[in-house]
Order: C-alpha cells, then structure tokens, then sequence
C-alpha cells in the first residue's frame, strides 16, 4: 500500500496537500541555503495542553479536561528571527476506547506538532 492510500484509510489523517505544502516550502528552504538538515538543537519535552479557565483561581467546579504529551522536538533558527520546531510524541493520558480518546486527544496516540514563530528580541 502506497502512503496516498495509507492516508486516505487514517479517519483523522493529516490532508496530503498540507504535507506536500509543508515539504515543497522545507525543500525551498533547503535549496536556497535558509535551513538544513541537522537541527539547531533537540529537546525532550513533557506538554500539558488545557483551558486556563478550566482550572483554580477561574472556577469553582474544576475539571479534569486536557492532555498530557511526551515529545522529542528539533528546532531550527531560520534568517529574520523565524524559528521552526517539530515534535514526535505519544499522549500520558488513559485511553477511552468508546470514542478512541487519549485523555481529550481524539484518534492515534500518537502527536506530531509543528510550530512557526516570529521571535521578538528584547535583549542584544
């Protein structure tokens, strides 16, 4: 089975044309000398992810709600204070089996993510 069809057969798959965008700007990048390979540098990193709101001092009747991930990211400082992080991690929390839920994760355990960000510098 091609990676077209193991896509398609994913109910929440990433769409193929966001992956494609994704490695045609990466390949740009690449061959104009503005990234490379090898990362500027690779962090573990535990993440919770949850409404502020959700929680003490906001509310009276806190909830349980969230997720918790572990993740290996790489990081790369692009030209212009850009910096791009990607992650490859698996979700802490129990599994529902009724929904296929990993704590308010909803599919695979799995979880990649990918960050874009414009870095304001405030000391020289």
């Amino acid at each position: 089975m091609n990676a077209r069809g193991l896509l398609r057969g994913m109910r929440y798959a990433i769409p193929i044309s966001l992956i494609m965008w994704a490695l045609f700007w990466w390949g740009v990048l690449l061959l104009t000398g503005c990234a490379t390979l090898t990362p500027d540098y690779v962090a573990p990193e535990l993440e919770h992810i949850s409404h502020a709101t959700q929680h003490e001092p906001f509310t009276h009747d806190p909830t349980r709600y969230g997720a918790n991930i572990a993740s290996v990211v790489v990081g790369y400082e692009l030209p212009h204070n850009l910096n791009l992080e990607l992650g490859e991690g698996v979700s802490l929390d129990r599994h529902y089996a009724t929904y296929n839920e990993w704590g308010e994760i909803v599919g695979p355990r799995e979880q990649f993510t990918a960050r874009v960000r414009y870095m304001f510098r405030v000391k020289p």
